[in-house]
């Protein structure tokens, strides 16, 4: 039996919850909000007591358990998350992800390996979270590149969803306007 354990945002620190050095909480696209324990155990396929340190995300869930069943995706529709076993098993050392990419209200993220763009009712910051987990110091205007390659690969992914519902969303609006 394949088993996922995952929560499905950080904690709402108002009930007394703790996201450690992390910054912000449930509800927002930083570290605080988006990073949350993600555990998989399947006995005797994959190594027990392994910490895989890439990032994944809930989204790996469906394409992994998919393989394990041996079941095949819908092909009309791309999917963001991939088949977690290769990774985990150490068949591939690569990133699982190229990008990872986030869209609550009016703010977004995307992340590139250590780099993570974030956007909401403040100017775009860019944080290096190899080194600096908890997004305190905005590396933007060291990393104009970074940034930009970051904000260009979520304004092309962003592109292929449908309009969020919510009104005044940033994701929402012409590509000429987002920021």
């Amino acid at each position: 039996t394949l088993v996922f354990f995952i929560s499905d945002n950080g904690g709402p620190t108002q009930n007394g919850s703790s996201n450690g050095s992390l910054r912000a909480t449930k509800g927002t696209v930083f570290e605080g909000g988006v990073r949350v324990p993600f555990f998989l155990q399947w006995k005797g396929r994959v190594p027990a007591g392994v910490t895989y340190d890439k990032p994944v995300i809930s989204l790996d869930i469906l394409p992994t358990a998919a393989a394990v069943a041996s079941a095949s995706l819908p092909g009309d529709r791309p999917f963001d998350g991939v088949n977690l076993l290769p990774f985990v098993t150490g068949r591939n050392a690569a990133h699982p992800h190229e990008y990872l990419y986030w869209r609550f209200g009016k703010q977004w993220a995307v992340r590139s390996k250590e780099w993570k763009l974030v956007c909401g009712e403040e100017a775009e910051q860019l944080y290096d979270l190899g080194t600096d987990a908890p997004e305190s110091r905005d590396a933007i205007a060291e990393q104009p590149e970074a940034a930009k390659e970051l904000r260009e690969a979520y304004a092309q992914w962003d592109a292929n969803l449908v309009a969020p519902l919510w009104v005044g969303n940033r994701a929402n609006q012409p590509a000429g306007k987002r920021a």
